[in-house]
């Protein structure tokens, strides 16, 4: 039973496809231009139903998972929309601007009166560039914090949202980006800081000459020189204790 109903299936198929082909050789070119971008406009509309629904899903997962991790979700201070940033800010779509890491364009301060979108997508390495693209795709503008002119970082230049987000705060404090990136990031994402980073400026005395100076680093290195002889010459006492003990013994 089963086969012959699929026979009659790929047979129905068949016919109708020939009475398609049949129709579409008896129209007209613009006819068949017509019906060519008739035919790309249903499915395009077909595929951003699906990406709207899927969407749709996924945001409703977010919103369950958030829901079950941050206590209080509900009472903070903030707007929420179901919808995309770029439908719900269609009519500012030229204030927005998506904050990634692969931007080629730093920020020099905030503007008020841009919309900053920071994105939740993992892109480092599996989807690298894939938040700079969109934004591409979206023609919105694009930027990155200036990370690289004020602090060294011991591993990618990506961070999280959380520290992202508390560092636009911070400027908007502070308006000094290297006090806002020290602020947040923490030390483990640090590269090993220079002298000059760890000591600053206003903690030199300005009244100690060039000489004194080279003095006191002379005599900082012969004391470091002395007590690294001392240490080795202890050492070898203790090392050949033992040998000695051996000697008299046999």
């Amino acid at each position: 039973m089963k086969v012959a109903e699929k026979a009659a299936k790929q047979a129905d198929t068949a016919r109708r496809r020939t009475e398609v082909q049949e129709k579409f050789a008896a129209m007209t070119e613009q006819e068949q231009e017509a019906w060519r971008l008739a035919r790309q406009a249903k499915k395009q509309s077909r595929r951003s139903e699906t990406e709207q629904k899927r969407a749709r899903l996924q945001q409703g997962r977010i919103v369950e998972q958030a829901g079950r991790q941050l206590s209080g979700l509900e009472n903070w201070h903030i707007s929420r929309e179901q919808q995309p940033y770029i439908d719900v800010f269609q009519d500012r779509k030229t204030d927005l601007v998506y904050l990634t890491a692969d931007s080629p364009n730093e920020l020099s301060e905030l503007d008020s009166s841009k919309l900053y979108i920071v994105g939740g997508i993992v892109d480092r390495n599996r989807h690298k560039n894939i938040c700079f693209r969109k934004a591409e795709s979206q023609a919105i503008q694009t930027a990155k914090l200036p990370i690289e002119a004020y602090i060294k970082l011991a591993s990618s230049q990506v961070l999280t949202v959380n520290h992202v987000v508390e560092i636009l705060l911070s400027w908007l404090e502070c308006k000094d980006w290297k006090e806002a990136f020290f602020k947040v990031i923490p030390t483990r994402k640090r590269a090993i800081e220079s002298a000059a980073d760890k000591v600053p400026e206003a903690d030199v005395q300005e009244d100690v000459s060039g000489g004194q100076v080279q003095a006191q680093a002379e005599q900082t290195i012969e004391q470091t020189i002395t007590a690294a002889m001392d240490a080795h010459a202890q050492t070898c006492e203790h090392s050949e204790a033992p040998a000695e003990k051996r000697v008299r013994t046999e």
